[in-house]
């Protein structure tokens, strides 16, 4: 043998020449390193800087001075971790393998690197797991672990999507009223429109059937009366057909005349009404023993009802007035109105002889006054006054409220 040779026999044993002899060294008797790494994380990097983990939390690690738990905002995602393993037999060919759950599952590539490097992290909560193999890959298998949360911005945060849920309903809110809003104007204004034109059509109508037919009528029973003064020997028989001529040219004028004035938007309130049914009524008795008399509340403001009231309403009243001087045998005939918040109410009654209930109600004079209140959706009644001792009809109608306070405040 000679100083420093090396040599290997045929049962695999080393020979190492040396000053004091030779040394045998036998490879089927070398022992495993069974002993596992103990497993540390050292360091903990902000965007590759050291930081002053105390500003963040109080939990610090005793030796290592990093914190067990961290809380980080969005802002703060670059982070590098610092770990080492602790082996005893050959400590330089300590390895580590690691991984970061939250963002990812599996275990990384075997390095002898001893930091990892994460940028850009989103938001949520993380662990860090490492674990150290020594130099017989005996592997440590209680990972070290760190955790850490990188805090959402406010828009991601949950109250931020509820205020934004109750905004958008908000606004949709504010937006279905404004499109409501707009679409009743438009209704409204369209309404308006149509009330204004209707009502012109219908001025135009009374004015050009007043000025036609009214005329025209008006003029047969002018030529009836010259006829009845130019014929001085005429018979019995063509003076009675003259006088049937003037009775229903009269009547049919009269009629006429009636249906001109409904026609006339004016005539859509309250006081036109009460004053036409007065002076029909100063008229039709001007000439009998019986005296007229009339009264009404607060004359002095509009009070408009729907259209087509003014005519029923007309027509009721004359037909009770045309009854009384028929049948009522009455000296006073009193017409009053009287007038509330909501409602008002027409009485037409007499100081006469009453009437019997069941025979009126045959009648088609009272049929069609029923008929026609009833179109109005108003109570009417007829009754007699003390005992029969006089008669009493009235009608009470409802105002529509929002046109009433339109015309007033107009």
């Amino acid at each position: 043998t000679t100083y420093n040779n090396i040599f290997r026999d045929n049962e695999n044993n080393i020979w190492f020449g040396t000053d004091d002899g030779v040394f045998k060294y036998d490879a089927s008797k070398e022992v495993k390193n069974e002993v596992e790494p103990i497993t540390y994380i050292s360091g903990l990097k902000l965007f590759y800087n050291e930081v002053d983990w105390s500003q963040y939390t109080d939990n610090i690690s005793s030796w290592l001075n990093i914190p067990e738990k961290i809380k980080l905002p969005y802002s703060e995602n670059n982070l590098i971790l610092e770990y080492f393993g602790v082996s005893l037999s050959n400590p330089k060919e300590v390895k580590y393998k690691f991984r970061l759950l939250g963002l990812e599952t599996r275990w990384s590539p075997v390095t002898e690197r001893t930091e990892a490097v994460y940028t850009n992290l989103a938001p949520g909560s993380y662990t860090f797991e490492v674990k150290a193999a020594n130099n017989d890959d005996v592997w440590s298998t209680i990972p070290a672990t760190f955790q850490f949360e990188i805090t959402p911005p406010f828009w991601q945060r949950l109250w931020f999507y509820v205020l934004l849920l109750v905004l958008f309903f908000v606004c949709f809110k504010l937006y279905n009223d404004y499109r409501v809003r707009v679409n009743l104007n438009k209704i409204l204004t369209l309404e308006r429109i149509r009330s204004e034109e209707l009502q012109k059509v219908r001025k135009r109508m009374a004015r050009d059937f007043h000025d036609n037919m009214g005329n025209q009528i008006a003029s047969i029973t002018v030529f009836a009366n010259l006829i009845n003064l130019k014929l001085k020997n005429k018979s019995k028989e063509v003076d009675d057909l003259l006088q049937n001529i003037q009775k229903h040219t009269s009547s049919l004028f009269t009629g006429t005349k009636d249906f001109i004035w409904s026609m006339d938007p004016d005539s859509d309130n309250l006081n036109e009404i009460f004053t036409y049914i007065r002076d029909f009524g100063e008229d039709l008795y001007e000439r009998t023993p019986i005296a007229f008399f009339s009264n009404a509340d607060d004359f002095d403001k509009h009070y408009p009802l729907p259209s087509g009231w003014s005519r029923q309403l007309v027509l009721i009243f004359k037909e009770a007035m045309t009854n009384a001087l028929k049948h009522s045998q009455a000296t006073e005939v009193h017409l009053d109105l009287k007038l509330s918040a909501k409602d008002f109410v027409i009485t037409l009654w007499d100081n006469g002889v009453g009437f019997n209930i069941d025979e009126i109600t045959k009648g088609m004079g009272m049929k069609n006054m029923n008929t026609r209140a009833s179109q109005l959706n108003g109570e009417f009644v007829i009754t007699n006054i003390e005992d029969k001792k006089g008669s009493k009809i009235y009608f009470k109608g409802i105002f529509n409220q929002a046109k009433l306070d339109k015309t007033i405040m107009t």
